[in-house]
């Protein structure tokens, strides 16, 4: 029976090659923040050339050259615009210092930065739709985009937590079988010498 599941495909045959050790699941979320910390980056440089494309081409003129109308003079749209260029960068930079050299400073510096990140994000979002909707600029990705990467800086870090706890747990349960199981004695302990 065995046999014929194994033909038909549903059991292995014990041919096929063993699957390869992808890495302990530090390396795996090393992997991750490095990509966290790229996207933020990206985003950053994404967000600072959408900022001076804007200043070079004058407030009230779109991407084309067109005139728009006149209610950017403000200046809320220019900050909306210039702090994911500024913040990106900073979340960037606290998720590559918190992969090479993890420590509470680090965490905090990063729980902060995804948090601010987030906030400024969806509060630029909101400045760019209000904006578009007026007619005063285009719509910009950059502060939608900030969010999307603050979002999965934050999956990545809760996902590393629960791995940590997990393993705490499974460690903690493996003392205490380690300690109602006894150790195997070597076999001169076995010996009983009879005199």
């Amino acid at each position: 029976m065995i046999e014929r599941l194994r033909e038909m495909g549903i059991l292995p045959t014990g041919n096929e090659p063993e699957e390869e050790d992808e890495g302990t699941d530090e390396t795996r979320f090393h992997a991750l923040r490095l990509l966290t910390a790229e996207l933020f980056l990206a985003t950053g440089v994404n967000a600072t050339l959408q900022y001076l494309r804007g200043r070079s081409r004058g407030a009230h003129t779109d991407y084309d050259g067109t005139e728009l109308n006149g209610g950017a003079a403000d200046g809320r749209s220019r900050v909306a615009g210039l702090a994911p260029a500024l913040l990106a960068p900073l979340a960037g930079v606290a998720q590559l210092v918190h992969t090479f050299r993890p420590s509470d400073a680090s965490h905090n510096a990063t729980r902060f930065l995804n948090g601010a990140a987030l906030a400024l994000g969806a509060a630029g979002l909101a400045d760019s739709i209000r904006a578009s909707t007026r007619g005063e600029e285009r719509f910009s990705l950059a502060p939608l985009l900030l969010s999307y990467v603050a979002l999965f800086a934050y999956f990545v870090e809760r996902q590393e937590a629960q791995v940590a706890e997990e393993r705490e747990e499974l460690e903690h349960r493996a003392s205490i079988v380690e300690r109602f199981v006894p150790r195997r004695r070597t076999k001169l302990d076995r010996i009983v010498v009879h005199v």
